[in-house]
Order: C-alpha cells, then structure tokens, then sequence
C-alpha cells in the first residue's frame, strides 16, 4: 500500500475511533463515556444578492456555505486524548458564471499526551489537512490549480504541550515531520506547491509551534482560532505558517453570523508573475489570504 493512503488511513481510524465509542456509550449508558468530552459546530450559511433595474450596477449572486467542526477529548489520570475535525465547504454563483467553490477544508488532528507537570504534557501529535473539491483560480479557467490531495499534507509531531485550562493550548516541537503530496499527474508535472516536477511528494524535517484558543470571550461572541509555524531546517530552510480564525455572533439561540479568515505563507507555493500581455515572466512567494462572512443557522452540542 502506498505511504500516502496508509497515512490517510492512519489518521482516518485514529479520529474515528472516539466517535464509535461515544455511539456505544448512547446504548450503554454505564460507565462507557467515562473521561470523554464530545462537542462540536454545526453551522448552515447562505447570503444573496439581486439586482433588476438598478442604476448603479450589479450582478446576482448566490452562496451557500457548511461547516462542521466535532471534537472527541479523552482525559484521566495522567493521559490526555485530544481529537478534533475541521470539514468546510461553499459554493458561490456570480451573474451567468458557473458555481464555484468559495470555501473548501479537510482537516483531522489528534494529540496524545502524557501528564509531565502541573499544565505541561509530552505530546505526539498528528494532522491531516487537504481539500474535498478542485479548485480554479478564477472563473474563466478550465484548468484546476488543486483537488483532493493536491494539495494535501500529513504531519507528525513529537513535543511539549501547555494546557492550562480547555481555552487555550500551546504544542512546541522539536521534531516535526511535514510531507506534501500532490498526487494530480497534472500538477505533479507542473511541480506546484513545491514538488520537484513528476514527483507526488516530499517531506520537511524542522521545529514546529501552534497555539489554539477558543472561547465565549463575551456573551454571544465566540472566537475559536489556531495558528502554526514551522521551520524547515534542510539545505533550502523554508519557512510554513498557518493562521485559521473564526468570529461567531449570536443573534439569538440559532441564527449567527459567522466570520471565517484564514491566512497562509507557505514558501513551497509559488505564483505566477505576468507582464502587461499576460505572459508569465517569474514565479514568487506571496501571503495568502480568505475571508468569508455569512448568516446562517448555527447548532452546537
């Protein structure tokens, strides 16, 4: 079996494993659920705009957005179990375009600790993080610039992670291991997002940091963010950072508007530099950023 679909695997059963035992403990009520936390984010968007006889312009537009955000958390004794999920995705239609994706995330991360001192655990910690859809870097393109696994990356981490309290957490590592895989034959050919061109992946060896936090920092206003970085110490060191943030407002007991950003600079991922005639001339690195702001209905447990 390639290394690629043992690692999805891998991750897969190692995040599902708290679902199915949070399922059993609903028929067992006992003691089955004993040291498990399960919660999560469900939340349904939509935004739209019209326009007939408008003097000052304007297209239609439609959009609608998902997101779900579970976790799984075990804790007792000295052992520390943490299993969250990130599955976002949108579409959005502007005049006579075709739809188009507006949002598109896959993401599984579990920590395992072991209690060192009061707040500080030994960790190792797994993510998997990629897309469900392909993506087109606008609407007049035919051609995708990514697709499930095209990008994707598995990473394995070995560190220290501060926990005080359920709000907030920082994970340092020393050793990091970040593989890249872009299995697309096209993009593989093209070498984007870093890969050596016809090559489906490569790995990155460096000291790695994140801090997450989330909370009802005010009533009715929760922030949930995770930021990450890490530093490639190879004979091209290249530096990877990663900066997820959502706002959520209540408007009352379902309805929230929901203000989603991400932020990434990643220096493995070039872009296309063109002159004046559309002619690509260079390749650089550039900050990536999205944002999205919607209303919609929101549920949480």
């Amino acid at each position: 079996m390639k290394p690629i679909y043992q690692a999805t695997i891998f991750l897969i059963c190692l995040l599902t494993f708290p679902v199915i035992k949070a399922q059993d403990a609903k028929e067992n009520k006992a003691d089955t659920l004993e040291g498990w936390k399960v919660g999560g984010l469900i939340s349904i968007n939509l935004s739209q705009s019209s326009f007939s006889n408008w003097a000052a312009g304007g297209d239609n537009n439609l959009g609608l957005s998902v997101f779900y955000k579970p976790f799984f958390n075990y804790k007792k004794g000295k052992v520390k179990w943490e299993n969250s999920m990130d599955f976002r995705y949108g579409k959005n239609k502007v005049g006579s375009d075709p739809w188009r994706k507006s949002d598109d995330k896959l993401e599984l991360t579990s920590n395992f600790g072991i209690n060192a001192s009061k707040n500080w655990y030994y960790s190792l910690q797994g993510n998997f993080k990629t897309q469900f859809d392909k993506g087109y870097e606008n609407t007049e393109d035919d051609q995708y610039i990514s697709k499930f696994m095209a990008p994707g990356y598995v990473t394995l981490a070995l560190g220290m992670a501060y926990k005080p309290n359920d709000k907030i957490s920082v994970f340092l590592s020393p050793i990091t291991s970040r593989t890249t895989f872009v299995t697309d034959d096209i993009l593989s050919a093209r070498g984007d997002y870093g890969v050596t061109p016809g090559e489906k992946s490569f790995t990155q060896m460096g000291p790695s940091a994140e801090i997450t936090f989330k909370d009802e920092v005010a009533e009715n206003v929760l922030i949930d963010t995770r930021a990450n970085a890490l530093y490639d110490y190879g004979k091209e060191a290249k530096f990877v950072f990663n900066w997820d943030f959502i706002l959520g407002l209540k408007v009352n007991k379902f309805l929230t508007t929901t203000l989603t950003t991400g932020m990434i600079y990643d220096e493995n991922v070039l872009f296309d530099v063109k002159d004046d005639t559309g002619t690509v001339v260079d390749r650089e690195k550039r900050l990536q950023f999205k944002q999205l702001l919607a209303i919609g209905i929101t549920f949480s447990y």
